[in-house]
């Protein structure tokens, strides 16, 4: 992609280096949907609102549907990790966890959030 700069012969040429590949976006992708059919279909056996739809034929349905989805949301991970488990451990490394911090941070969320002690919280 080239940008020509306002008021000037200038060009910059921006080359577009994609995160992620082919398989990972539709691995996403797949788990994105998987997630929202299991929580639709989870609402209608949580909610008494929604009981009705979760009786009869359209109830073994949504009964069906969820398990199914279940299924394909728990495989999605375990695709990942056997077809690209380098991107698995790059990605593993990449999550940095600081267990120190990230408790300090638990401990003084609440007064951060409920009494307003902006001190209480740094990043």
């Amino acid at each position: 992609m080239s940008v020509k700069l306002k008021d000037s012969d200038t060009v910059v040429t921006f080359r577009w280096v994609p995160r992620y590949d082919h398989t990972e976006r539709i691995l996403h992708w797949v788990h994105t949907a998987t997630f929202f059919i299991l929580a639709l279909t989870g609402m209608t056996l949580f909610f008494s609102c929604l009981k009705p739809l979760a009786q009869g034929e359209a109830g073994m349905l949504f009964r069906l549907v969820h398990r199914i989805a279940g299924v394909f949301f728990a495989a999605v991970p375990l695709v990942y990790a056997i077809f690209k488990p380098r991107r698995l451990a790059a990605t593993l490394k990449d999550i940095r966890f600081n267990v120190r911090n990230d408790l300090g941070w638990v401990k003084a969320a609440p007064s951060y959030y409920l009494l307003g002690k902006h001190g209480a919280v740094s990043y």
